[in-house]
């Protein structure tokens, strides 16, 4: 089954090549990958890699939202953050066969007529083991690694981006396919939620909400609605 690995990046090259760029390379994905260039400095820079490029829009939903134009309807795609390090199951083990599980969840999403797929959003067995291994009701799709058939629905830019895009494709399809038991880790960067973001998001998706939780530094947690 073939897909595209969109990566958009950013002023991030020293920590994608430490980390993101040797991910792609032990697990074969370069021939998949392509990646979200929205700089000169970054295309001079990148262009040392050998990966292929696209020159983009600047932001992470516009670049992506611009390769959705380009790609035909129903492409398969995986969206990889620069900032991925390495996928872990329930056990905190490393995965080893990150390709055959991409492969194996476009056609959980075939099967499931699903455009939406994604992983537990913490890399701890302490939360993802009790939790049942794939469900595919309402939950949160977190961004740094997710798949989706192309049905050419806007990534949002924003704070609350993943949230918005969960239920876009929740909408359009009734159901989000989430592997509980399977999760990318990453090097954290600093939260782009502005204080207005939370407003917004309610206003609009508010009804499936089923509460908030305040963080650290005034940014938020959404818990979302399993059944709507």
């Amino acid at each position: 089954m073939d897909f595209h690995i969109l990566i958009p990046t950013y002023n991030n090259f020293n920590l994608f090549k430490k980390y993101t760029y040797k991910f792609i390379l032990k697990h074969n994905l370069q021939d998949k990958c392509i990646l979200l260039i929205q700089s000169d400095e970054d295309e001079s820079k990148y262009n040392a890699l050998n990966l292929p490029m696209r020159r983009t829009p600047q932001g992470k939903g516009r670049s992506i939202s611009f390769m959705m134009q380009q790609l035909p309807i129903d492409t398969n795609i995986v969206c990889i953050d620069d900032d991925v390090t390495k996928m872990v199951d329930e056990e905190e083990r490393e995965l080893t066969e990150v390709k055959q599980l991409f492969i194996e969840m476009f056609k959980r999403l075939d099967k499931e007529k699903l455009t939406l797929g994604g992983f537990y959003p913490v890399g701890k067995k302490f939360y993802m083991k009790p939790r049942e291994s794939v469900i595919t009701h309402l939950s949160f799709i977190v961004g740094s690694m997710f798949l989706f058939k192309n049905k050419r629905i806007a990534l949002e830019e924003g704070g609350k981006t993943d949230y918005i895009f969960t239920i876009d494709n929740y909408v359009y399809a009734g159901g989000v396919l989430r592997y509980n038991h399977a999760a990318p880790i990453y090097k954290y960067k600093a939260n782009l939620e502005y204080d207005e973001d939370l407003d917004v998001f309610i206003k609009k998706y508010g009804e499936y909400v089923k509460y908030v939780r305040k963080l650290k530094n005034n940014k938020t947690s959404i818990i979302l609605k399993t059944h709507i």
